[in-house]
């Protein structure tokens, strides 16, 4: 996983985050997806920062 290109995991990231914002959205969330929502956003969030 740490050698895999940095957009295949971003977008992997961003897909998730997508589908958890929708489990969010239809109220089927736990607070675990919420924290797993928060994690990715921060790690996505990271990914971004690293490049600039």
């Amino acid at each position: 996983m740490l050698n895999a290109p940095r957009k295949i995991t971003w977008w992997i990231a961003v897909v998730i985050a997508l589908l958890s914002a929708i489990l969010v959205a239809a109220g089927q969330a736990t607070s675990a997806a919420l924290l797993a929502l928060i994690g990715l956003l921060l790690m996505i969030i990271a990914t971004k920062l690293v490049r600039l």
